[in-house]
């Protein structure tokens, strides 16, 4: 009987501590009693909290995805050592650690959530400008096969284009069929064949797909009429607020509070009496917009302000929680060459100039400075690493001894999370590096990096791209594509390369207008 509370705390922790830990912190107890039942629980508790934080930051505890495991391998080696000589059980810590690694690797897939109300004319037309090789039939049946959830028809015909790229699509008698001998028959029937097709081509079009393309058409004319009414109003040229638009998903109050924002951080705001009255009323009848706005757009304008006050309102209304952080200071991120926090640079890099990007990133990161740069990141995750375990070491020994050592047990832990932490942004820094290595001014490949940073990169990447266009960016942007490459996924476990699924998900999620290509896709501007 006595070890029926033991092996309780066994099953309800295994899966997040050793089972070596629990059975230590539970022979520090009585749990034969009540309390003593509790007090082991309730610390138990307490150290797999950090375990499900830790995991809900989707970092990888065995360093950089993608990179060489040889160092890995020394890592573990060198930690089962180090926890052998302090009497703990290291097997289960490696293999604890390889599950965590396993289950990293396949990270989050951004869920696409923006399609989840259009009807699903509307969400095959959006498949259909994406996969141009596929046939109609196909793009509908996925659609009609998952109940019009986007985001499974989407990963569908991905794979579905990954299979005729390989050969392996063709279904029925068709796999039987050879077309050599149909080539004579083919020249005879030529005449007739172009009657028929010319037939057919006045057919293409059903009378629902002119509905819908006539529905798209209206709603398009209200969304140039939203941006012009804001353009006039806000005395903003019609290409920026037509940007500013369409990155807020189509919503005038939202446009509407970024272009109030934007005079603001140029210090445009009303000070007389007047105004400030003016805007204590206006706040009055709009409680849930912030009377700053109203100062900023009495400044700006005094046309439509009970127009652009009700589009605020509205705004604010629906999302309570949109209102922008007002910052004291400033908070830069570090320079790339001070990746640990500390004044010196990395070997061989080399000072930032302006205009000498050959990407949205530094172009001296792709030259042979740029390798010595990625060699010293790596190698300062495998020592990042390798004090994580050593840190989990110790912290599992002092455990096990109990007593006055549980405060000392309680220093590595958290040192060794510390440790953990700073491996995974050190690995995104890798990940940083590689990409920069591997790309151009108009096109990254994200071969050998993990999901997450994958995911991370072609959101930045693309963005910064848009944002370099300048004027006339739509045009440019059509006749000079951004190429996000991420192979097919051949060598993946299931034949299905997520790192392809996610980034796809993400641009598209963002807005993005993206063609997908063999082993990439290819963005050409805004939806």
């Amino acid at each position: 009987m006595d070890d029926v509370p033991l092996n309780r705390l066994i099953k309800s922790f295994h899966t997040l501590l050793d089972e070596p830990l629990v059975v230590a912190i539970a022979g520090d107890h009585d749990l034969t009693t009540s309390a003593g039942y509790n007090a082991a629980e309730q610390t138990l508790k307490g150290l797999s909290q950090d375990v499900v934080i830790e995991e809900a930051t989707a970092f990888d505890p065995s360093g950089a995805s993608g990179l060489d495991d040889t160092p890995a391998q020394g890592i573990q080696d060198h930690a089962s050592a180090t926890s052998q000589s302090n009497g703990t059980s290291s097997h289960q810590q490696q293999a604890s650690s390889t599950d965590a690694s396993s289950t990293d690797r396949s990270e989050y897939i951004p869920q696409l959530t923006s399609f989840n109300d259009d009807s699903d004319e509307t969400k095959f037309l959006n498949l259909r400008s994406m996969f141009g090789d596929l046939k109609d039939i196909d793009i509908r049946y996925a659609l009609q096969k998952f109940n019009g959830n986007f985001q499974a028809a989407l990963d569908s015909l991905l794979d579905i284009q990954n299979r005729i790229f390989e050969g392996e699509n063709v279904r029925g008698i068709d796999a039987f069929f050879d077309d050599s001998e149909e080539q004579s028959s083919r020249s005879k029937g030529k005449k007739k064949g172009k009657k028929r097709a010319g037939k057919a081509a006045a057919f293409d079009l059903d009378v629902s797909t002119k509905e819908v393309l006539t529905k798209n058409q209206v709603k398009e004319l209200k969304h140039q009429d939203e941006i012009a009414f804001l353009a006039d109003h806000l005395l903003q040229p019609f290409d920026h607020v037509s940007d500013v638009y369409y990155r807020k998903k189509t919503s005038s109050g939202a446009t509407a509070a970024a272009i109030l924002d934007q005079y603001s951080d140029l210090g445009i705001t009303s000070e007389d009496e007047g105004s400030i009255a003016t805007a204590k009323r206006l706040a009055n009848e709009h409680p849930k917009v912030p009377e700053r706005y109203f100062l900023t757009l009495l400044q700006v304008t005094d046309q439509g302000t009970q127009d652009i006050a009700a589009l605020l309102s509205k705004h604010f209304t629906k999302n309570p929680h949109k209102e922008r952080l007002q910052l004291t200071h400033l908070m830069t991120p570090l320079p790339n060459e001070d990746l640990e926090g500390h004044a010196g640079s990395l070997p061989g890099s080399k000072p930032l100039t302006p205009g000498s990007s050959k990407s949205p990133r530094s172009e001296s990161r792709a030259s042979s400075g740029g390798m010595w740069d990625h060699a010293e990141v790596v190698k300062r995750i495998n020592d990042a690493n390798r004090s994580r375990l050593d840190a989990s070491a110790q912290s599992t020994s002092m455990i096990r001894k109990g007593g006055h050592y549980r405060q000392g047990a309680v220093v590595y832990h958290e040192r060794a999370r510390e440790q953990a932490l700073h491996s995974h942004a050190m690995s995104s820094a890798a990940a940083d590096l590689l990409v920069d290595k591997q790309s151009s001014r108009n096109k990254i490949d994200l071969h050998g990096v993990s999901v997450r940073d994958g995911v991370r990169i072609a959101r930045t990447r693309v963005q910064a791209w848009w944002d370099n266009l300048g004027e006339f960016r739509i045009r440019k942007a059509r006749e000079d594509p951004y190429t996000v490459v991420t192979g097919l996924g051949r060598h993946s476990a299931s034949g299905v390369s997520q790192l392809r699924q996610a980034v796809l998900a993400a641009l598209f999620q963002d807005g993005w207008k993206a063609s997908v290509e063999t082993g990439c896709f290819v963005v050409t501007g805004r939806r």
